[in-house]
């Protein structure tokens, strides 16, 4: 059985919620058993991946029900261009810019985060 590393982030009665980095390096949540949570010699919470592939997800699937976003280095270019940044100078001493260029980019992920909050 191939053992997997977690983070347990709550237990109540028979259920656990564990966090764990799957092969992609992503971080996952899912409810499991309690009685499926060993500890190893130092005390670290293990459980099998067959039962963290069967466990309930948790949360919603992000990567599931948002769409591709691009941004191309072309809109990146214009929108640094916009909020007065042209050099490596400007890149250093403007960060309140830099932050709102960031913000700028990422508009249409916010916006489809901000929907999904709303959902009830």
């Amino acid at each position: 059985m191939n053992l997997v590393q977690v983070k347990v982030i709550r237990s109540k009665g028979a259920a656990t919620l564990v966090e764990w980095t799957n092969k992609d390096g992503c971080l996952e949540r899912a409810s499991i058993p309690s009685v499926e949570v060993k500890k190893d010699s130092v005390n670290i919470a293990m459980v099998g991946q067959d039962i963290l592939d069967q466990g309930i997800d948790y949360g919603i699937p992000f990567s599931d029900v948002l769409p591709e976003y691009v941004v191309s280095p072309k809109t990146i270019s214009n929108i640094l261009h916009l909020h007065g940044i042209w050099t490596e100078s400007d890149l250093r001493t403007n960060s309140n810019e830099l932050q709102g260029v960031i913000l700028e980019c990422c508009k249409n992920i916010l916006r489809d985060l901000s929907k999904l909050s709303k959902k009830k």
